[in-house]
């Protein structure tokens, strides 16, 4: 999750979307993992809702894309 907002901004200068492509799926399987394994507690939940909200950040903050709710 750390390198993400790192890989959105190569992936952008680069015009390389394979970059982020990977690099999604890597987070995605990471997370697949971790949940399988989650009981849902309070802080588990803000951990998730953390983790999205910086994805969701960085891709309108670096590639310009713009939620469905803003």
């Amino acid at each position: 999750m750390q390198a993400t907002p790192k890989v959105l901004q190569e992936s952008a200068n680069e015009i390389a979307p394979h970059l982020l492509c990977q690099h999604l799926e890597a987070v995605s399987e990471t997370c697949d993992r971790w949940l399988s394994s989650l009981t849902l507690t309070p802080l588990n939940c803000a951990l998730l809702l953390a983790t999205k909200q910086t994805i969701f950040d960085s891709l309108e903050n670096i590639l310009g894309i713009k939620g469905a709710n803003t």
